[in-house]
């Protein structure tokens, strides 16, 4: 099977949606893949304060939007000769999720609106953030899409703790034979806590002592990659390595770690709001 085969582009027609499409559609011309543009119509929200809707208004008013929708899908521009449009109804979330699922996608490609954590407490950009968590494919989301993915001869930032380590490991590696892209294995570690001071040598053996770990992941896994571990949050290191190495995409695991060094998937979407580029969560 190809390295991506089957991927999936939500589109909601928004600026960074149509931004999303594109870039996925180029993606997919690259690699050889079925790409499928998908829409998912929300049900009819009336608010009657005195008589609910009858059934017929419902039903008209479902029909043109169905009938908008589709017209606005046929007409969205996206390059490639193997270019699906699907239109859904029901919850968005859900509707990607069981589309992703039937059709057996292997890669899920849609943007965010860059929700920050008070935003995301209410509720804004609830989309992404469940698609993130339910999806059995990798999700390639970001704030920030170019019409042609800078990954070709490039570079790929890995971001790993020790906690679910294969599944990005082996993603990135694909990736970066796939695009003959040099891959840098990035993993972030806290050495002081709240102004604590911490012995030299303590550092210097702890790094040596990560260093020696993940060369032997590397070897085992037959991957050939540079590693870098930096003091610092996982999205303040992850998103400065991305944009200091000019990575043209970056791969988080979704892990279920949350101890010292163990705190990536807490950080995921920080990782993916603060990224220059897009960010593949496997």
């Amino acid at each position: 099977m190809a390295f991506v085969d089957r991927m999936l582009a939500p589109v909601d027609f928004s600026a960074p949606s149509f931004e999303s499409a594109s870039y996925a559609g180029t993606l997919a011309e690259r690699v050889g893949a079925r790409l499928t543009l998908l829409h998912v119509i929300d049900p009819v929200a009336l608010d009657y304060a005195m008589i609910g809707p009858s059934q017929q208004l419902i039903d008209e008013m479902t029909r043109a939007r169905e009938a908008r929708r589709h017209e606005q899908l046929q007409q969205l521009v996206v390059h490639g000769d193997n270019v699906h449009r699907e239109l859904a109804a029901g919850d968005p979330a859900e509707g990607i999720l069981r589309h992703a699922h039937d059709t057996r996608s292997n890669l899920i490609v849609m943007a965010t609106h860059g929700a920050g954590p008070i935003q995301r407490v209410l509720g804004v950009g609830s989309v992404t953030l469940r698609v993130l968590s339910g999806a059995e494919c990798p999700v390639l989301t970001g704030t920030h899409f170019t019409k042609v993915p800078v990954v070709d001869n490039g570079r790929i930032v890995c971001a790993l703790d020790l906690d679910a380590v294969e599944p990005p490991l082996h993603w990135a590696r694909q990736a970066a034979e796939e695009f003959n892209a040099r891959l840098t294995i990035m993993h972030a570690i806290r050495f002081t806590d709240k102004g604590e001071m911490i012995d030299g040598e303590w550092v210097s053996t702890l790094r040596r002592r990560l260093k020696d770990r993940f060369a032997d992941l590397l070897l085992t896994h037959r991957v050939d990659a540079d590693v870098v571990i930096e003091e610092g949050s996982p999205r303040e290191v992850v998103s400065n390595a991305a944009r200091a190495l000019n990575a043209g995409l970056v791969v988080i695991g979704r892990s279920t770690g949350r101890d010292t060094l163990g705190r990536l998937r807490a950080n995921s979407f920080d990782i993916i709001r603060r990224s220059p580029c897009p960010v593949v969560s496997v």
